[in-house]
C-alpha cells in the first residue's frame, strides 16, 4: 500500500469526519490483515472534526496503561478501512476541491462584472472632476471602464485583456445562458465549461435561439470535458442559426484584433484574429528565422 496517509490526520472531511489513522511505516505487519485485492486493512480512529483535540492529546488516544482521559469522549468508534476506501477519501476529496474552485471562479467573474456595471453606472468613481474640460476628446463612461479594467488587471496581476474577457463572460451568462450559469455558479462545471459555450454564441441574438442553445448545452456540460463542450457547441450553433455564412463572415470581421503576448528572452507571441485568407497570405512573412520580418 502506497503513503496515504503517511501521518496522522490526512484523511479527512467524509461525512463531516475525520479519520486520524497510522500509515503502514506505523505499524507491524502482523497488525495489518490481508484486505483482499492486493490491499490491506487501515486501523483508524475516527473523530468528530468540530471536536479535534490538539497534538498534545493525540496520545491519550492510544493510552498503554489504559487510563481514561478527557479526549476518549472525542473517540465515536474505531473501524478498519480498506485502501480502497482510503483512495476513495483522496479522491472524493480532489471532486469536492474542484467543485470548490468552480465556485469561487463564478464568483470572481461575476464580482468583475458587478465593478464593470458600476463603474459604467456612476463614471464618477474614477474619473477626475473636469477631465473633460481638460480633454475635450474624453468620454467619461469609456474612460472610467478603461480604468476599471486597469484596476482589475493591478489587483490580479492578469493582463487588461483577460479582465475584459472575464466581464464580457460573465454578462453573456447573466444575460443569455441563465441555465449554464447556475450550473457553473454551484459548482457543477468549470470555467472551462463556460468559456467553450460562451464563445461558441458568438452571432447569436434571437432569444428563443439562445434559450435552445442554452438548455441543450446544460443538459449535457457535467457530463463532458470542455473539449467536447466546445465541439457540441459549434455544431448546435450551425444548426441553430439561420443567418447565412457571408452575413456571420461580416460580423465576425468587426471582432478582428491583434494580440502581442510578451514572452522570455525578448521575444513575443503575435496573434491574429481575422479573415483566413489574408492570415494565409501573410504567413510567410511570420515565420521564424530570416524571413521574419525585421523593423
Amino acid at each position: 500500500m502506497g503513503g496515504y496517509p503517511r501521518s496522522k490526520g490526512q484523511v479527512a472531511g467524509a461525512f463531516g469526519m475525520s479519520v486520524v489513522g497510522f500509515s503502514v511505516e506505523d505499524m507491524n505487519d502482523e497488525e495489518l490483515p490481508d484486505a483482499g485485492l492486493g490491499g490491506q486493512l487501515w486501523w483508524v480512529d475516527v473523530i468528530d472534526e468540530s471536536s479535534l483535540v490538539d497534538d498534545s492529546d493525540r496520545s491519550s488516544f492510544r493510552n498503554p496503561s489504559g487510563a481514561s482521559s478527557p479526549a476518549d469522549r472525542f473517540v465515536s468508534s474505531a473501524v478498519t478501512v480498506s485502501g480502497e476506501e482510503v483512495i476513495g477519501f483522496a479522491l472524493d476529496d480532489a471532486v469536492a476541491s474542484q467543485t470548490m474552485v468552480n465556485v469561487e471562479a463564478a464568483r470572481q467573474m461575476f464580482a468583475i462584472r458587478e465593478a464593470f456595471q458600476l463603474a459604467r453606472e456612476d463614471p464618477r468613481i474614477y474619473v477626475p472632476v473636469g477631465i473633460t474640460e481638460r480633454d475635450p476628446k474624453a468620454e467619461e463612461v469609456d474612460f472610467a471602464l478603461r480604468s476599471v479594467a486597469f484596476d482589475l488587471a493591478q489587483r490580479l496581476h492578469v493582463s487588461e485583456n483577460v479582465v475584459r474577457n472575464l466581464a464580457w463572460e460573465a454578462e453573456v451568462l447573466t444575460t443569455s445562458l441563465p441555465k449554464l450559469r447556475d450550473l457553473f455558479c454551484s459548482g457543477r462545471i468549470s470555467v472551462q465549461h463556460v468559456r467553450a459555450a460562451v464563445d461558441s454564441s458568438s452571432g447569436l441574438s434571437d432569444p428563443a435561439v439562445f434559450a435552445t442553445y442554452d438548455e441543450r448545452l446544460a443538459g449535457i456540460a457535467e457530463r463532458v470535458t470542455p473539449g467536447v463542450l466546445g465541439r457540441r457547441a459549434r455544431l448546435l450553433r450551425e444548426r441553430l442559426c439561420a443567418d447565412t455564412l457571408e452575413q456571420r463572415h461580416e460580423e465576425a470581421r468587426k471582432r478582428r484584433r491583434v494580440c502581442v503576448e510578451p514572452a522570455e528572452d525578448g521575444m513575443g507571441w503575435l496573434s491574429v484574429y481575422g479573415p483566413v485568407l489574408q492570415i494565409a497570405l501573410n504567413r510567410p512573412g511570420c515565420r521564424g528565422g530570416s524571413e521574419f520580418p525585421r523593423g
